[in-house]
């Protein structure tokens, strides 16, 4: 008897596997960054995701980047040791200066030019041991023959830029002066930046690639409910001790899509919310009560304390809400699907498609150029010189001009140095090229990323199996944006009136 149900339900199953293919049509959702639908149905799997890879830049906040740098130093020092009228100034790696000597005249080291665009900023670096009259560092027009401004005091030169205006900056040591180890440490920072710590200068908007992606799946909550006690630190956004607050867990990163809007359900309490970028690295803290909240253009990751007064037992009534509009506590249901490219691949731009029958294959629709090893780099005299660069039509194909993006210079516009993109090439320009040598100098942290005309050829991936949850459903990737994702759909109740059928069909005999 048993023998002849369970073979009976089995012939039931083929047929209602059957049946489901060819009578439920599929929905598909389109050029969303998270794909979210209520009608999928529990373990049943996703006929197909797209998913679009994208190079990630980080614009610390700014709408483009620029020349003057994207970290909190905005100067580059490009000095090189000198020794000049008794003194030997070293430059360290970080863009410090060690002086040491007694100053026969005045003695000058040109640090550096850098280009500003219009914002309020501060000049900072003297040592901390000396006064007016013993040293400064001065601010120059860029041909060091004007002098703008001088920093005398520990404290700072407030620099108000009205329009785009490139500076130079140089340290002067009076004659008769000596110095000892003295450390200058020349910064230009955003005046509502008010942490004076010197840091070194970093690469303007750095671009990364992908050696692999991950799609996620949720319900609505995007918290997975992990946590501990302590807090954050308001000024890095790392762990810090505390035995009467609760935080989600440090070494778990809730994944969140950048400028979207999210419902954070606190139960009425303060919620300490730090923001961190694609690489992990502390943007800033915004505090929310049950509220929507937008998250900001370069955050990927966010963690989360809650103010003293919660208690030091999470009571799972809190929930990080997609989309914004539901305002309840849910509990967290979630799943993150590895994708691996093959050994040694890094992506900056294509798509990756993920099949239910567990196929895949990824496009490479981007490429990524090194100026300083690229083969195709010539330089060029004008009226301003500049490099040009002709894409490898063999290796790379052409170039769409308008799907480009540097890491440091502004994409066309009048104003020097900037780049241009055409068809084939590429022109960077810059008056302080002066032959190849010297724009591959100054060029030495550039980067660029641009679209192929012709993508790659599409190269096999095995793909995870990625099922929809009952309710509600959350899908995005770590790369880009989902391009589209087909699901059959409303299959919840339909599967179990089947399988209640399938087995009274089996029984009864």
């Amino acid at each position: 008897m048993d023998v002849v149900v369970y073979d009976k339900i089995g012939k039931e199953s083929d047929r209602l596997e059957n049946l489901l293919l060819a009578t439920f049509p599929q929905k598909t959702i389109t050029d969303a960054p998270i794909a979210s639908f209520a009608d999928g149905a529990d373990d049943i799997p996703i006929k197909q995701l797209s998913v679009a890879i994208e190079p990630v830049q980080d614009l610390h906040g700014q709408d483009a980047p620029y020349p003057a740098g994207g970290g909190k130093n905005k100067f580059k020092n490009t000095a090189s040791d000198l020794t000049t009228n008794g003194i030997a100034y070293t430059v360290q790696d970080d863009g410090t200066v060690i002086a040491n000597g007694t100053a026969t005249g005045s003695a000058i080291l040109r640090i550096g030019v850098v280009t500003l665009s219009p914002e309020n900023y501060v000049l900072s670096g003297l040592p901390s041991n000396g006064g007016p009259g013993t040293f400064e560092i001065m601010l120059t027009n860029e041909a060091y023959s004007v002098n703008v401004d001088d920093l005398y005091t520990t404290s700072g030169l407030n620099i108000d830029v009205t329009e785009e205006t490139t500076y130079g900056l140089q340290i002067i040591i009076r004659t008769g002066q000596t110095m000892s180890g003295f450390k200058f440490t020349p910064m230009i920072r955003l005046a509502t930046e008010t942490d004076a710590t010197f840091a070194p200068y970093s690469n303007i908007c750095p671009i990364s690639g992908h050696t692999s992606a991950n799609v996620a799946r949720t319900g609505i909550n995007v918290w997975d409910e992990e946590w501990e006690l302590g807090v954050y630190s308001t000024a890095d956004g790392e762990p810090s001790t505390s035995a009467s607050n609760v935080r989600s867990k440090s070494t778990n990163y809730i994944h969140v899509v950048p400028n979207t809007s999210y419902y954070f359900k606190t139960n009425g309490y303060v919620m300490e919310v730090y923001e961190y970028n694609a690489d992990k690295v502390y943007i800033g803290k915004h505090n929310v009560t049950d509220e929507v909240f937008t998250l900001t253009q370069n955050t990927h990751y966010i963690r989360f304390d809650l103010a003293s007064g919660y208690g030091t037992t999470y009571n799972h009534d809190i929930s990080i809400n997609y989309p914004s509009t539901d305002t309840s506590y849910h509990p967290y249901q979630g799943t993150t699907y590895p994708i691996t490219f093959p050994s040694g691949t890094t992506v900056y731009g294509g798509n990756i498609t993920v099949n239910q029958d567990g196929s895949g294959e990824l496009v490479v629709d981007k490429w990524y150029v090194d100026i300083n090893t690229s083969p195709s780099v010539t330089f060029h005299t004008g009226t301003i010189n500049s490099i040009w660069v002709s894409f490898e039509r063999d290796k790379r194909g052409y170039a769409y001009a308008t799907h480009a993006i540097s890491n440091m210079y502004k994409m066309g516009g009048n104003s020097a140095p900037h780049i241009l993109f055409y068809e084939t090439e590429c022109d960077i320009y810059d008056s302080r090229f002066t032959d190849l040598e010297t724009a591959r100098a100054l060029l030495a942290d550039f980067q660029f990323v641009y679209a192929l005309k012709t993508p790659l050829a599409p190269i096999p991936l095995t793909a995870p199996q990625i099922t929809t949850l009952l309710g509600q459903n959350n899908i995005w990737a770590d790369t880009g944006n989902i391009e589209s994702l087909a699901y059959r759909a409303n299959l919840g109740d339909y599967i179990n009136n089947a399988i209640t059928t399938a087995v009274a069909n089996a029984l009864n005999v």
